[in-house]
């Protein structure tokens, strides 16, 4: 079987996913007719994005692009919760979101302590210069405990004094 023929098969059994799942989103470990499904197109994504020295033809990428193919998912899943993120920020006046704080589904009290590990080098979590200036524009505490006990501690003082 050519490379050709070999990808066209695994394009089938895809577009067999999408019928069945209106989706793409195929999990990492899903092997459908003996074939890992979500590596491959993991495989596709590194293709297009140049990694790894695999090449990837227009064709495919359309094809891919006809079934609603997300080349950056990591990066729509982090705007996604980001929007959430605003959406907290014009509820609350803020974006001290508690640890466990948890919007549809999503822990987004652990995304926002993600971000301050990621910001401080912390994890295997990353953070690029653009997200850093998102979460800036919102008001980010990137060190957030010690800048909450600064100010319960003036608080404190205050109460001291008077």
């Amino acid at each position: 079987m050519t490379r050709e023929e070999l990808w066209n098969k695994k394009y089938e059994l895809l577009k067999k996913y999408y019928n069945e799942h209106g989706n793409i989103n195929v999990p990492v470990r899903y092997v459908m007719n003996g074939v890992n499904l979500g590596s491959w197109l993991i495989m596709q994504r590194q293709a297009y994005n140049g990694n790894f020295r695999l090449k990837i033809s227009v064709e495919h990428i359309e094809k891919l692009n006809e079934l609603g193919m997300d080349w950056n998912p990591n990066e729509t899943l982090w705007e996604e919760k980001y929007k959430l993120l605003k959406e907290y920020k014009e509820s609350y006046g803020n974006v001290d979101v508690p640890i466990d704080y948890e919007v549809n589904g999503i822990k987004l009290g652990g995304w926002i302590r993600e971000q301050r590990n990621a910001y401080k080098g912390i994890g295997t979590c990353k953070i690029t210069k653009e997200q850093i200036k998102k979460l800036n524009d919102l008001g980010i505490k990137w060190n957030y405990h010690s800048e909450t006990w600064d100010k319960k501690y003036e608080l404190l003082k205050e109460y001291y004094d008077i």
